[in-house]
């Protein structure tokens, strides 16, 4: 512990006192959007296959395609080769209505964000 002139004792704590919040509180207030992660979310898509990672393709098969990875691998195909915007939306929606896809589902969400990416 230190003394300062007037005989006040400063322990180590109090040199670290800030009034403007805890750490976190200043973190979130100075946080913008110009991550890797927001710039890369915008981004055109121009083959869903190499766009979708790992867990996300495993992700997609599981919740959208019932454990089926060969439609789910013909599906990814048939969007990649596909260039106009009609004909991919209905392949999405024929997907939906036959593996009554939920558009709350998170992985609904995630698949729906990146056909959009892609038919920009």
């Amino acid at each position: 512990m230190d003394s300062d002139k007037k005989g006040v004792t400063k322990t180590i704590g109090d040199n670290f006192l800030d009034n403007g919040g805890s750490l976190n509180d200043r973190l979130s207030e100075s946080k913008n959007d110009d991550t890797l992660a927001s710039k890369i979310k915008g981004d055109r898509i121009t083959d869903l296959k190499s766009a979708i990672d790992i867990n996300l393709k495993f992700l997609f098969i599981r919740e959208l395609f019932n454990n089926d990875a060969v439609e789910y691998h013909n599906t990814i195909a048939k969007l990649n080769d596909i260039s106009s915007v009609e004909e991919m939306l209905r392949v999405v929606t024929e997907k939906s209505e036959e593996f009554a896809w939920d558009e709350k589902n998170e992985a609904f969400v995630i698949f729906s964000e990146m056909v959009n990416r892609k038919i920009r």
